[in-house]
């Protein structure tokens, strides 16, 4: 979901409107409510895993560079280190269905209902799952960064 939102703010900056987020919601066929939602999911998904890429040798965390409007080339190389990192720690999830909804979760923006969906559970398993694999992450996530891996 994130890419599209990307996707969205560089059309608007080709054809040289604001990248504000009622322009945003349009160029993606949604209102600002649907918008704003969508906003709220991927930053509480966002900050929950952030906390493994803090302060690691002074780099900018995913929350950081997503709210950033314009990221910058390193913006985009740190994004895509930590991508990197975060599909590297995601291979140590076993459960193929636990994975899934964390890749849906983390890396495509999705909220708990939506994947629900997609896996055939129900919202609050999606809650479930993220909470138990969070901590594992994290711990994952901290140790390839310090492996420098």
């Amino acid at each position: 979901m994130k890419n599209e939102v990307f996707k969205a703010k560089r059309k608007l900056e080709k054809e040289k409107k604001e990248v504000n987020k009622e322009n945003l919601a349009r160029k993606m066929g949604l209102s600002l409510d649907e918008y704003l939602e969508l906003e709220q999911d991927w930053s509480i998904s966002v900050k929950n895993i952030n906390e493994a890429f803090t302060g690691y040798d002074g780099s900018k965390t995913f929350a950081e560079v997503y709210s950033n409007h314009s990221p910058t080339p390193e913006d985009e190389t740190l994004l895509m280190e930590d991508k990197r990192i975060l599909y590297q720690a995601l291979k140590t999830i076993k459960n193929e269905k636990k994975r899934k909804a964390v890749e849906l979760y983390f890396l495509e923006g999705e909220n708990q209902e939506v994947i629900g969906e997609i896996l055939g559970v129900t919202a609050s398993r999606i809650c479930q799952i993220h909470t138990e694999i969070l901590p594992q992450l994290k711990e994952t996530i901290i140790e390839i960064r310090s492996e420098g891996i």
